[in-house]
């Protein structure tokens, strides 16, 4: 009987959090680039280097230094890195 139930409701349960990703709650300056480090592994991921702190972003991004960095807070809690153009990378 559960497995009835809650079958149907998974596909609602990931629509739901993919729209709330694209559902901007708060955004915050993050600085302006330093440096960028690249780190191989299991699971590449950059180290994002401004002037306020680090970020740990997800796979490799392309930014120019000095640029200025938002930090975006989604609905669904998801945190992303944007540059001036609003190309955004998600935080681990």
């Amino acid at each position: 009987m559960v497995f009835v139930v809650l079958v149907p409701t998974i596909p609602l349960l990931y629509f739901q959090d993919k729209h709330q990703g694209e559902v901007l709650k708060s955004m915050a300056p993050a600085g302006r680039l330093i440096a960028v480090t690249l780190s191989d592994g299991w699971v590449p991921h950059s180290l994002v280097e401004t002037d306020t702190g680090f970020f740990a972003v997800a796979g490799g991004v392309s930014l120019g230094k000095n640029e200025p960095l938002t930090l975006e807070v989604r609905v669904n809690a998801d945190r992303y890195l944007c540059d001036a153009s609003h190309h955004c990378t998600r935080l681990f």
